[in-house]
């Protein structure tokens, strides 16, 4: 079979580094995963040969005939998705990009490129979502409705308002197994909008929410970041277990005993759904 996946974690193997691996890894015809996860890839700071630099991973990614997963972790290079994306000569199925500092124009190509319509699993955690860029999420789940099974828009910013307008397009995502959307700034009437979408996907078995804004200690700000709901305290004197069991009551309304819900962000494993 050959070498199938290539998994690097917290290296220093930066931007040149990676320049000279790529190129070595199509000695192995059978490789469908890499994933890079920390490793100082950082392009902002080497603007001076950045083109260059650019144009060798495209071609190195060109040469990964079987990759059908790419996951990069706090690689800062906003803009230019689609000059390592648009390489590849197989759609992705499983694409993560947590932490990219990803801009408008890099999901607008992401929903239109030759990956949406084939990606099982996608995960934009930690990537800033605003009104205009919720046209490109948008199209980007419509054109993986039929096969995208597992989402992760964690520490994304989506306010109650913006998880509204992307309600609908959740629940076009007929085949979805878990969701995972923590560290967003959501009441609990948000919440409940989002669980009382959640049990209507047929195949949903786990989603990941955040704790409502209501449950923190007085002085948040009113548009908090994933960071300071992570370290703000919970109130100790609101009942944090009635969030539970109102969310909990939505499912038992609707005979979604298959059904869990979670805020448990650190023992949360996707891929315990079968």
């Amino acid at each position: 079979m050959g070498l199938l996946g290539v998994d690097i974690r917290y290296s220093s193997l930066g931007v040149a580094g990676l320049a000279e691996l790529l190129p070595l890894l199509s000695s192995f015809p059978s490789l469908n995963s890499l994933r890079l996860h920390y490793c100082n890839l950082d392009f902002r700071r080497d603007q001076f040969e950045q083109e260059d630099t650019l144009r060798d991973l495209s071609q190195g990614l060109a040469c990964l005939q079987e990759l059908r997963r790419l996951s990069l972790t706090a690689l800062r290079l906003p803009g230019q998705l689609r000059v390592l994306l648009s390489s590849l000569p197989q759609p992705l199925e499983i694409l993560e990009l947590p932490y990219l500092s990803l801009s408008p124009s890099d999901l607008a190509y992401l929903s239109c490129s030759h990956h949406a319509s084939a990606l099982q699993q996608l995960d934009l955690s930690e990537n800033r979502l605003e009104d205009s860029t919720l046209p490109s999420i948008r199209r980007l789940l419509s054109q993986a409705s039929s096969s995208l099974q597992h989402l992760s828009l964690s520490g994304c910013g989506l306010t109650d308002s913006l998880l509204g307008l992307l309600l609908p397009s959740f629940g076009c995502c007929r085949a979805l197994k878990s969701l995972a959307l923590a560290l967003n700034p959501l009441s609990m009437a948000g919440l409940l909008d989002l669980v009382q979408m959640a049990v209507r996907l047929p195949n949903l078995r786990q989603l990941l929410y955040p704790n409502p804004l209501e449950d923190y200690q007085p002085g948040l700000p009113d548009l908090p970041s994933s960071a300071q709901l992570l370290d703000w305290p919970l109130d100790e004197s609101t009942d944090i277990n009635m969030t539970s069991s109102q969310l909990n009551r939505v499912l038992l309304d609707s005979g979604r005993t298959d059904l869990l819900l979670t805020c448990d962000l650190l023992n949360y494993d996707k891929d315990l759904v079968v």
